[in-house]
């Protein structure tokens, strides 16, 4: 259905890390993360001991106390076993990757915890066996107190690729990527039913309809960020189309709809974008900001207000490694948005985006 523009696009590989020192993937089909509660490794916990209490009741008074001995040494056994396997878990949980699979390429985003590397920045290496592709990406890896990050984006031919993977640099640890297909440039008969699905959209969906719908979904929304919550994005900078160069500013109104440990989701309600003499109606969308790489992605559909036709905005804004998106109204984030950003560009009709700007809670 139409309604799922939130993803359109975007095939997202959740990738877990195994004891082996290999990542392997599962497909998911949103950016949501998976949090297993507490609570319910808690219940889990309580079952095994429950079951451990069980004791023979037709037993002598001293084998009573022996069994009693032993089902304790067993329940604190259990209970350290527990323990660790909670500990394992939250590193599982937090030593997540993303693979966003588009026309052009690859966008890989990888986060491993309880590394034992020096801090500083290590190399990767992706290779693929068919074709045969050996990309060696520099300093990309980089490590803090036990703590590896890498976001590449990586544009690549269309075709077909298979057995690929992500080696890093002084460890044991393959992120097996697998096979992926590359479309590249869309034909006519493409690029017309994209502009048709692209039109029923705006012409059939509201933006601020389908807030209101996810904002009341349930269940409800685990993160600090409050469902409903409005923030304002605005930018300015440079355009350019390969053959000229215009002043361009961006204007968005973004609404929370949803938070996770490490993600806020935000319906895109509405905005503008002026490029010289060029003006665009921003009339729905979705951004995603990312405390892990400190990034915020949006992408949205809007009118060209001379000759109503419907095109693509793509934004990707950087912000400093310290900062983080505020809660208060009248705070702000800094962000950068360069020009090429590889699966993310930004971008809008044809012309690409270098510009200053923030995202302020209102």
């Amino acid at each position: 259905m139409k309604r799922t523009l939130i993803i359109a696009g975007l095939l997202v590989l959740i990738l877990t890390v195994s004891v082996a020192g290999t990542l392997t993937p599962a497909i998911m089909a949103n950016a949501q993360e998976d949090d297993q509660t507490d609570e319910s490794r808690d219940d889990e916990r309580g079952q095994e001991d429950d079951s451990s209490d069980s004791e023979d009741d037709g037993a002598s008074d001293d084998e009573e106390d022996d069994d009693r001995g032993a089902s304790a040494d067993r329940r604190n056994d259990q209970s350290t076993d527990s323990e660790r396997d909670r500990e394992h878990d939250r590193d599982q949980s937090e030593s997540k990757t993303k693979i966003a699979v588009e026309d052009d390429g690859l966008e890989i985003e990888l986060k491993i915890q309880g590394l034992d590397l020096e801090d500083g920045t290590y190399s990767a290496l992706l290779s693929c066996t068919n074709p045969a592709v050996n990309l060696n990406l520099e300093d990309a890896f980089k490590v803090e107190g036990g703590k590896g990050e890498l976001e590449s984006d990586i544009e690549l031919d269309a075709g077909t690729y298979s057995d690929c993977k992500l080696q890093l640099e002084q460890t044991d640890m393959t992120l097996n990527i697998g096979s992926f297909t590359i479309v590249g440039e869309e034909d006519d008969q493409d690029r017309e039913r994209r502009e048709d699905r692209d039109r029923e959209i705006v012409e059939n969906h509201d933006a601020r309809e389908i807030h209101d719908r996810h904002t009341s979904a349930q269940p409800a929304s685990p993160g600090e960020y409050e469902p409903g919550a409005r923030y304002m994005l605005s930018a300015t900078g440079l355009a350019d189309n390969s053959t000229s160069t215009a002043n361009a500013s961006v204007n968005a109104t973004l609404g929370v709809w949803k938070s996770v440990r490490s993600l806020v989701l935000f319906d895109v309600l509405g905005g503008n974008v002026t490029i010289g003499d060029k003006a665009y109606t921003i009339q729905i969308g979705y951004a995603i900001y990312s405390d892990n790489g400190d990034v915020l992605r949006m992408r949205a559909l809007a009118t060209d207000d001379a000759t109503g036709d419907i095109v693509k905005l793509s934004l990707r804004g950087n912000a400093d490694e310290t900062a983080e998106l505020p809660k208060d109204s009248g705070e702000n984030i800094a962000l950068a948005f360069e020009g090429n950003s590889g699966m993310f560009r930004n971008e809008v009709n044809g012309w690409e985006l270098t510009m200053e700007g923030y995202v302020e809670a209102a």
